[in-house]
């Protein structure tokens, strides 16, 4: 995996993909099946180490064809076969219990990636493949809190995975999820800022007006953390989507301690995330490396809720 996300490589692949899309829409300018062929191609290109295919072969539109940084020799230089996740496989998985969320199916399908749901309905979900498991995990939990066990702790049920990103089921993938992986930080974690407030203190009142959560709780909550010190404006996330290399110690301490937090209050898992990083030391910049805003993100279409 590539431990530096400024690598050139990994910048240019998603500036190349993002090209495919039109900013204000975030609806495909081409077929997605020829999406599918770029995003297959560009990977060969890069297991044969062969970076100037790309410029030569891609020819979908006359803006591809300007990305000429993919021929510059000291990009392949700076590449070694060990930095680049192409053997580690991904698992892209949801988790809904109930009938919260319709599933929509991702527009790509990347050799690289498996799509799983969690789930206790028995339905036909497409690509995505029901997981079994241990149903003794979350007994006598809510179908809320079921979600959050699954959401935070995807070891227990993707031991033989490195990686994985966890989608809400109210998001349609619409792009290769791969450079999500490599924007990953040393705490084997990565999130999303939140696009529109930077403090709990704030979003304690948006959920008072969007009619989120219990108001009272979610005050008493706050409170708590106040009185501990914790600051304002510290900063927030967006938990729609988690990428993780789950299995190391730092981010399975972080699942852990931000589980232990939301079973405590039981309400907006957003809201107990700052705190569990504050109290460890850590900041929001050091976690949030995936994006400023994920309703701008052109990798995804954000649905309502059912």
């Amino acid at each position: 995996m590539l431990k530096n996300e400024s690598n050139q490589y990994f910048i240019q692949y998603d500036k190349l993909l993002m090209k495919l899309y039109d900013k204000e829409s975030r609806e495909l300018r081409t077929p997605y099946k020829k999406v599918e062929k770029i995003v297959n191609l560009v990977k060969e290109c890069i297991k044969h180490k062969n970076l100037s295919a790309i410029i030569s072969k891609i020819t979908v539109n006359k803006q591809l064809k300007k990305v000429s940084k993919f021929s510059n020799p000291t990009v392949v230089e700076i590449i070694k076969e060990d930095d680049i996740l192409l053997n580690d496989r991904i698992a892209v998985y949801t988790a809904v219990f109930g009938n919260y969320d319709n599933i929509y199916q991702p527009w790509i399908l990347p050799d690289n990636c498996d799509f799983y749901i969690i789930t206790d309905q028995q339905k036909d979900y497409g690509i995505f493949k029901q997981v079994e498991y241990d149903k003794s995990l979350v007994d006598g939990f809510c179908n809320a809190k079921k979600n959050r066990y699954f959401k935070l702790h995807p070891e227990k049920v993707f031991p033989q995975y490195r990686y994985t990103i966890y989608i809400d089921g109210s998001i349609e993938i619409k792009a290769d999820l791969t450079p999500l992986i490599n924007k990953v930080n040393k705490y084997g974690v990565g999130f999303y800022a939140h696009g529109a407030r930077n403090c709990i203190f704030s979003e304690l009142e948006a959920c008072k007006i969007l009619k989120k959560g219990n108001y009272k709780l979610l005050k008493e909550q706050c409170n708590s953390y106040e009185r501990e010190g914790f600051p304002k404006e510290f900063g927030m996330i967006e938990a729609g989507v988690i990428a993780r290399e789950h299995n190391i110690k730092e981010c399975l301490n972080i699942m852990e301690a931000w589980w232990k937090e939301y079973c405590k209050w039981e309400s907006r898992d957003q809201i107990s995330l700052p705190y569990v990083l504050w109290r460890n030391g850590m900041s929001i910049q050091e976690v949030a490396t995936l994006g400023n805003n994920i309703h701008s993100e052109q990798r995804f279409y954000i649905h309502e809720h059912r």
